[in-house]
């Protein structure tokens, strides 16, 4: 009947391992998340920074799809979406981390990037275009 004597220190050791146990699966849920990720960066594309109005829009309009087919948090977004930027964007983010300026929320980084990338009058012309439109 020895064996069957329970001790204190069993059941701390059981709660020891049951937490590496739970510490073990985050991990795990943490690898596929990262592996979710790194393939929405592959399936983002480019954004260069030329000042081109139209191209900064469509790229956001893409990135905005590509998101909303993914629960991430808004912490991935900025990374996700800061990963794809290259030669002025790149810059750009660049400053950003050195003024320490980042993002929180891929809310924010549209509208700094909008600020940057799209004029202010770029709206009037949008607006004009429309109005063509209806009068055809």
């Amino acid at each position: 009947m020895a064996g069957l004597h329970k001790t204190v220190g069993d059941d701390l050791a059981r709660h020891r391992h049951l937490h590496r146990d739970m510490d073990s699966d985050q991990h795990d849920a943490n690898e596929v998340r990262d592996d979710v990720v790194t393939k929405i960066k592959s399936a983002l594309p480019y954004f260069v920074g030329n000042y081109d109005p139209h191209a900064y829009i469509k790229w956001e309009f893409v990135v905005d799809r590509k998101f909303q087919k993914h629960n991430l948090s808004e912490k991935h977004m900025v990374m996700c979406a800061s990963s794809v930027l290259v030669k002025n964007a790149s810059c750009d983010w660049k400053h950003l981390c050195r003024h320490k300026k980042i993002p929180q929320s891929w809310k924010d980084l549209k509208r700094y990037m909008r600020d940057v990338y799209v004029p202010m009058y770029y709206a009037d012309i949008l607006l004009n275009k429309l109005q063509s439109l209806k009068i055809r």
